[in-house]
């Protein structure tokens, strides 16, 4: 910090004297904070350029509705509540993903194909738990400064007025998996591990958190309830599918690392009026990204893994292709350092882009 000092020479004795009696609660001011657990941390500096939200227009890449056939459009329900509530929020990191690709084997009279498949599995190392939790703190902590400065009054964790044993919860981290990719879920600190219906790794037809989130929206005066699940991946992966022999030959696979969020759920929930958790008056719907964010940042090389059986394309390169009669296996080496960069932009990205989502549908 520059000073100006008005000070004659006379006087810069005096001055020095009183710097030197500075107390203690003023030097933790201009010490650098230790970063702390995300819920004492929901306070980001208006300087801070995470706080100037996107400039992209958000409603292009978010789209969603209420419940029924003919729901309403959710985007509907943000200007009904100025006041906002994060009941949950997780950040799923992706550290497996796989592809496969088939050629059927087909007949035709004159002509007979085999058949073909191709395999890739991909595994990041290097990056280690502390460093996903912190990210999942400042993840949160920034979702909750980008909706207030897009003009949403936010009750947090620090200040709930919902009770969360009336949800299921699990121990946090957790191993989750959906499909072809498996990845670890992360909350921020001092809020529980939580899924609904529809969520990543949620359960199928298990609706008790979806009641529960209903009436915590009813105890807390009404607000607009947020349940956010964002899946970072590391590696996008291309296949060539599952084709007939009477139109291929070969089938391919492969991979490109890449972080990014191609998957971004938010639950929407306000309750004026519910019984056994379900909403008799108020408003229910989803919210989900739509296309894909991603990050040019270089974080990690990729390396054929000891189980590879193949001899595709690996080492010091960031994308591999293998064809017909492989089956692949590859490992994305990173660092906490390197890792936690990309992360960071492609999460700050997410964030704000949903934040803006609520700028651009204020309240009347």
């Amino acid at each position: 910090m520059n000073l100006r000092l008005g000070f004659a020479l006379s006087s810069l004795a005096t001055a020095l004297a009183a710097a030197l009696l500075v107390s203690p609660t003023t030097l933790a001011q201009v010490t650098p904070a230790v970063p702390t657990a995300a819920p004492a941390a929901t306070s980001v500096p208006e300087s801070d350029p995470a706080m100037r939200l996107p400039e992209l227009k958000a409603s292009e890449w978010f789209d969603g509705q209420a419940g029924g056939t003919f729901g309403e459009k959710a985007v509907n329900l943000l200007p009904r509540a100025k006041r906002v509530a994060v009941v949950g929020f997780k950040v799923i990191f992706v550290n497996e993903t796989f592809a496969r690709a088939r050629v059927r084997a087909s007949y035709m009279p004159g002509r007979d194909t085999s058949g073909a498949s191709a395999a890739m599995q991909v595994n990041l190392t290097g990056v280690d738990t502390a460093t996903l939790q912190a990210l999942t703190d400042q993840a949160y902590a920034r979702f909750v400064a980008q909706l207030r400065a897009a003009g949403r009054e936010v009750v947090t964790i620090t200040d709930a007025k919902w009770d969360y044993s009336e949800f299921q919860s699990m121990p946090a981290p957790a191993e989750v998996s959906e499909d072809t990719t498996k990845g670890s879920a992360f909350t921020p600190a001092g809020m529980p591990l939580w899924f609904q219906i529809a969520e990543f790794a949620g359960p199928r037809l298990e609706q008790t958190n979806g009641r529960a989130m209903a009436a915590a929206s009813f105890k807390a005066g009404g607000p607009l309830m947020l349940s956010t699940t964002v899946v970072v991946d590391f590696a996008q992966m291309a296949s060539s599918g599952n084709r007939s022999g009477l139109v291929a030959r070969t089938a391919e696979v492969g991979t490109t690392l890449a972080m990014g969020v191609h998957r971004l759920d938010t639950r929407l929930v306000r309750a004026e009026e519910a019984k056994s958790g379900i909403v008799y008056k108020g408003d229910d719907a989803w919210l989900r990204l739509t296309k894909p964010l991603e990050t040019d940042l270089e974080f990690a090389v990729l390396k054929v893994a000891e189980k590879d059986h193949g001899t595709g394309v690996g080492g010091f390169l960031s994308r591999a292709f293998v064809g017909t009669g492989k089956t692949a296996f590859r490992r994305a080496e990173t660092s906490n350092n390197e890792y936690s960069k990309a992360a960071t932009a492609v999460l700050e990205r997410a964030t704000g882009l949903l934040a803006k989502l609520f700028a651009e549908n204020a309240p009347q």
